[in-house]
């Protein structure tokens, strides 16, 4: 959290700890101790410092992108705990700009959870975040490179978390 603070100055726009792993083989220097954490920033963050910067997680979870240690299975843990999320909750809206359209959000979900997802289906818990609060109908349309021009909605996030389905987005 502090290296995220101080040294990126990043205020991201969702953060959760995914775990916590220790012992003596997990680094051959000797016994280490990692606090790892599942963190959601929009697509136009930035960090202010120039020594750091983003890497998109594709490259990350690549072979040719070598992590020490044991950082790939947390890496990997820390996706799998996206993706389960993603199906009962609104998690990946936060992997968006604050304002956004439906195919949109269909985009980042069905990457967060590695499989495609019901248009009709996400539509349904988009109107129900509506009738919450979280998620709002601005009145304006969204002209995308091919098809209809989409609404554009606008996210508002609660405190404490995220918004919670009543059940699995991938239930039929």
């Amino acid at each position: 959290m502090r290296a995220l603070r101080d040294k990126a100055r990043l205020e991201p726009a969702y953060i959760e700890q995914v775990a916590t792993v220790g012992n003596a083989v997990r680094d051959p220097r000797g016994w280490s101790l990692s606090v790892f954490y599942l963190v959601l920033v929009g697509p136009d963050t930035r960090v202010e410092d120039d020594d750091l910067d983003f890497v998109p997680l594709r490259d990350v979870r690549s072979e040719r992108f070598a992590l020490p240690f044991d950082h790939a299975q947390l890496v990997q843990q820390a996706c799998e705990r996206l993706a389960s999320k993603s199906v009962y909750s609104a998690l990946p809206l936060f992997l968006l700009a604050p304002r956004f359209t439906v195919a949109e959000a269909l985009k980042a979900f069905e990457c967060a959870i590695g499989q495609e997802v019901q248009h009709s289906s996400l539509r349904g818990r988009l109107e129900r975040m509506k009738e919450a609060g979280w998620v709002e109908d601005t009145g304006e349309r969204q002209r995308p490179p091919m098809g209809r021009p989409q609404h554009v909605l606008h996210f508002t996030p609660k405190p404490g978390g995220a918004f919670v389905f009543d059940r699995s987005l991938l239930a039929s």
